[in-house]
């Protein structure tokens, strides 16, 4: 080999070694967000979006991915600092076996998606009607859940300018309805009325009583009538967010894609320089052996 491939191949091995200790970090990022599920799987968006099974197996999944992708990259950076044919060999396995099952992921995602989104929704439904601040009235023992779906109600209608999952007239049909229509005289809860930006609290409405009024009056007005009243359903907002981040996450994931097909190229193109070079040593081992007779 001259010096010219030489220096190839160490190029190779440079950039393969700082690709998988890239990929090393990323997969122990991974494992994190997988522990982080289960630690906080009964918080937030995971208690208003996600059934329980579901959340078990987003965690399972991260994981598992992360697992696999922190195996590839400590046998690829490894095997490209050792020159070894074996981790070399179980690394481009690994990076052949992760892009196959990405591939089916994302096909299946493409095809069920929209049935993804309907469960969401039918969850996120559930949950309101059932689980909103029914701790104002006496419960059981699910009122640690209760307290986090009313949390993170709260935080969604605020953060996405929504009430409800289709609408404000989903509260009607809430166990929370039936118990402050006569006690506070509340018809929507006050996250769903617009907030003054002005100020530090973002959860104080501008003016309370108007927001209940056309609360009542929903939807026999229309909607550009609306001054006080957030009209927009959260599945709706939620929606059109998934619809602007998407060229971001698709372009994330083109590269993530690209980096793995690098990182497969260079391992392999390792690996024939090592077989090369074992090549030689036996050819040149051979040959003396041949000149001793």
């Amino acid at each position: 080999m001259g010096k010219c491939g030489q220096l190839s191949v160490i190029c190779v091995k440079a950039m393969s070694v700082v690709i998988n200790f890239a990929l090393l970090l990323l997969g122990f990022v991974v494992i994190g967000a997988g522990v982080w599920i289960h630690m906080n799987r009964d918080s937030l968006v995971f208690v208003l979006a996600l059934h329980g099974s579901v959340t078990d197996l987003l965690r399972y999944l991260l994981l598992s991915v992360g697992g696999v992708v922190v195996a590839i990259g400590f046998m690829g950076c490894f095997g490209a600092c050792t020159d070894s044919v074996c981790f070399l060999g179980f690394c481009s396995f690994l990076c052949v076996l992760i892009i196959i099952c990405e591939i089916i992921l994302g096909c299946l995602f493409s095809f069920l998606s929209k049935k993804l989104l309907h469960l969401m929704f039918a969850e996120m439904w559930y949950k309101l009607r059932n689980n909103y601040n029914v701790t104002a009235r006496p419960v059981s023992d699910n009122s640690s859940e209760t307290s986090n779906v009313t949390i993170a109600w709260d935080l969604l209608q605020v953060k996405f300018n929504c009430c409800g999952v289709a609408g404000p007239s989903d509260y009607i049909y809430s166990s929370w309805f039936n118990h402050s229509k006569d006690a506070d005289g509340l018809f929507v809860p006050t996250s769903c009325c617009l907030v003054d930006d002005s100020g530090d609290n973002l959860t104080v409405s501008r003016d309370f009583d108007p927001c209940q009024a056309e609360a009542i009056l929903y939807p026999r007005i229309k909607s550009h009538q609306q001054h006080q009243l957030k009209v927009k359903g959260c599945q709706m907002a939620i929606v059109q967010w998934v619809s602007e981040n998407r060229s971001p996450a698709i372009s994330a994931l083109c590269l993530l894609a690209v980096v793995q097909f690098i990182n497969l190229f260079s391992s392999c193109v390792l690996l024939s320089s090592i077989r090369r070079k074992m090549s030689d040593y036996s050819w040149s081992d051979e040959d003396e052996g041949l000149e001793m007779e």
